[in-house]
């Protein structure tokens, strides 16, 4: 279900308002270590609250992505007219969509585990009726997780049931994830 005008548009205001206040951070003579750390933990939790739940175009990702650097830029006092690499101005901070991917694998794992519960049966839900609209069709949870670690419902199902191989899984990097599957099953073929 999409959210409401209302709601992006109260949401909105609330980005736009973080957003504002970074001024004090681009004027305070606190060190880059400490202005990223209030950062990360102040600003971009606004920034992507409910994240674990979208699902992300090419579009949406390319404009998240700008979001962020506008803001990080902001944040450290880097004019985009000093012609900085984005590199040199992330650091060691991960890109915003790589955030989100982390985020969203560790609650569809989160969500599969759960026992009878709703939330479980709806997170590889596929509609079996009605028909889709002409054009592209609009992305499902379930396609956004196989598009972001490459593997079939299946093996997704299989590495999801075992917190500990899906903690490894995520620990390791998620874009490694479908190396692992097929490592993890030459292991299990040994052992029998």
């Amino acid at each position: 279900k999409s959210i409401t005008f209302i709601e992006q548009r109260h949401q909105c205001k609330e980005r736009l308002t973080a957003e504002s206040r970074l001024s004090t951070f681009e004027k305070s003579d606190l060190s880059t270590k400490i202005k990223t750390k209030i950062f990360r933990t102040a600003v971009e939790p606004v920034l992507l609250y409910g994240a674990e739940t979208w699902t992300l175009k090419k579009a949406d990702t390319r404009a998240l992505d700008g979001v962020y650097t506008r803001m990080l830029r902001r944040v450290f006092g880097v004019s985009w007219k000093s012609h900085t690499p984005n590199s040199v101005l992330y650091g060691n901070i991960p890109p915003v969509t790589d955030t989100i991917k982390t985020r969203r694998l560790r609650f569809a794992g989160h969500v599969y585990r759960l026992q009878d519960q709703p939330a479980q049966q709806l997170l590889f839900w596929q509609p079996s009726y009605g028909h889709r609209y002409r054009g592209r069709p609009h992305k499902t949870f379930p396609d956004v997780l196989q598009e972001d670690l490459g593997l079939d419902p299946d093996k997704l199902r299989w590495l999801m049931s075992d917190r500990d191989k899906w903690r490894e899984a995520l620990s390791r990097n998620w874009k490694l994830v479908p190396d692992f599957i097929d490592l993890g099953r030459d292991v299990l073929k040994r052992r029998n």
